[in-house]
């Protein structure tokens, strides 16, 4: 696939054109999987980051300034969404470790 057709496909999706959405996840699923697992070294956490970073996208497609730039951007998604899934994996493992609990104890005031 080519910038051009990102493009084309970038600005049928937001001309309400699902089919072409559901075209560039196909396109770049793996290879955003790819980039997550170089991350996060956990291939399922990995597929999570891949579709959570691909939900994103398709939210914040109207602020794609450059349409045929799609892939470095999705893949910078990608990126942030792997390092934070990372983050709190580390955080919950130190709270582990500590002997505190992951999620907050809930009171009944």
């Amino acid at each position: 696939m080519t910038n051009a057709e990102d493009d084309i496909l970038v600005r049928r999706t937001l001309q309400a054109d699902p089919e072409s959405f559901g075209q560039l996840c196909r396109r770049y699923y793996h290879p955003l999987v790819a980039v997550a697992d170089s991350i996060l070294l956990d291939r399922h956490l990995a597929e999570d980051a891949a579709q959570e970073a691909l939900a994103c996208a398709c939210r914040q497609l109207p602020r794609l300034q450059r349409p045929e730039r799609f892939g470095p951007w999705v893949a910078a998604i990608c990126r942030n969404v792997a390092r934070n899934m990372r983050r709190d994996r580390r955080r919950q493992r130190v709270r582990a470790e500590d002997g505190e609990p992951q999620t907050p104890a809930h009171r009944d005031d």
